[in-house]
């Protein structure tokens, strides 16, 4: 995991939730106070293992970063793919326990944040107002990650194929407000976030689309009924 040593200013990605209101000086004191990393990754490079110290957060600045599990017989469980301007790590690292208990991996090239939990939890004696607006996100980030956490148990509570890929397409269309959208992931990545054979999806998702259920290309779905 190497960081970019050039002196180039931090990107700032500014549709992020976990900086919201800092502004540009906001975040240049929050990248002083928290010792952010900027980390340049290539596709499929791993930049954070399971046994890794529990003590980073990160932001998606550019790309994508897939986040998986290793399972008892060997496979990876994938548990969700964050996007630009994404946050992951933020309800892992403030456990306690000494490990990470997940691997971060890049999707494509992409430019990855990384702050350092303990100047979160014991800031400065100054204790700016954006290390206090930099808390306040965060605490906001959290909460809507549990919420993302009991969804997805919900979806794993289904017990067929049919049932999990069902409902979670109609959370997603929920979310795109439309019965048609885009998924975060490939075939391969949904039937590890389902927690189903890939096979087996494949032959669900093609009677449902012989019911004229679901249409489907690649990454784009539309529920038809």
């Amino acid at each position: 995991m190497k960081p970019n040593k050039t002196k180039q200013k931090v990107i700032f990605p500014c549709g992020c939730r976990l900086l919201k209101d800092l502004g540009e000086d906001g975040f240049a004191r929050i990248c002083e106070c928290l010792q952010v990393k900027e980390l340049h990754l290539k596709n499929k490079e791993t930049f954070i293992r399971e046994s890794d110290p529990c003590n980073r957060i990160g932001i998606v600045a550019m790309g994508a970063v897939q986040l998986s599990r290793q399972r008892i017989d060997g496979g990876r469980a994938v548990l969700e793919t964050i996007h630009e301007n994404g946050t992951f790590g933020t309800t892992y690292v403030f456990r306690d326990v000494q490990t990470m208990g997940v691997s971060a991996t890049a999707v494509g090239d992409t430019v990855v944040l990384l702050f350092n939990t303990d100047r979160i939890t014991h800031p400065c004696h100054k204790v700016c107002t954006a290390h206090i607006c930099f808390l306040r996100n965060l605490l906001t980030v959290m909460s809507q990650m549990t919420f993302q956490i009991k969804q997805k148990l919900r979806i794993l509570s289904q017990r067929t194929i049919r049932g999990r890929l069902m409902l979670f397409l109609q959370i997603r269309a929920k979310r795109a407000k439309s019965n048609e959208f885009d998924i975060p992931f490939d075939r391969q990545a949904l039937a590890d976030y389902l927690c189903v054979d890939r096979s087996a999806l494949s032959a669900e998702l093609s009677k449902l689309r012989k019911e004229k259920k679901v249409e489907s290309v690649k990454f784009h779905f539309k529920l038809l009924k």
